[in-house]
């Protein structure tokens, strides 16, 4: 018979109430003389390491070398670089301090262009990561270029609805 209160509630959690779930981390202990109710758990300390990406990158601008072995990819104002063969960060770009709106790639891989809502126009040198040319040419934010395969020609495409081609002058 219940009396109190608190009787009622101790009866309502005991009948309603299920076994604990182990944690998933958590494996179970019994021993022969155990109940079924009496289980000790103890800490599972036998992990495996497992390799694990870093996210860097959410959206924007990217650029993947000919040969696949790295890309280049824009977060925010800088710029990564890539290995494409353990995803890891070769090198980091420090840009303007504007955020980067395109990126492309020559074909032989040594020069790196990005533009940024700064409007500037920049050639990068991929091996020394240093800037060796920039220029503007657009009144708005260039939203995409592309390197010919030569790597002296690159057009360029502006939120001011234009599209640029430069020459060979550009490195």
């Amino acid at each position: 018979m219940i009396t109190t209160l608190n009787d009622i509630y101790v009866m309502t959690v005991l009948l309603h109430s299920t076994p604990p779930r182990p944690h998933p981390y958590l494996r179970e202990v019994r021993d022969s003389q155990s109940k079924a109710r009496e289980i000790s758990y103890e800490k599972k300390n036998n992990y495996r390491c497992a390799q694990s990406l870093q996210q860097f990158y959410i959206d924007g601008p990217y650029a993947v070398s000919s040969d696949g072995s790295f890309l280049v990819c824009a977060c925010d104002d800088t710029i990564k670089i890539v290995d494409s063969a353990n995803a890891s960060i070769k090198s980091t770009i420090d840009g303007d301090s504007e955020p980067v709106t395109s990126l492309s790639l020559s074909q032989d891989k040594k020069f790196l262009f990005s533009a940024s809502h700064s409007r500037q126009i920049r050639v990068w040198d991929v091996s020394s990561l240093k800037c060796l040319r920039y220029w503007k040419g657009h009144e708005g934010p260039v939203m995409g270029m592309s390197c010919h395969a030569s790597g002296g020609l690159l057009a360029t495409a502006g939120a001011d609805r234009k599209v640029l081609g430069w020459g060979r002058t550009l490195i």
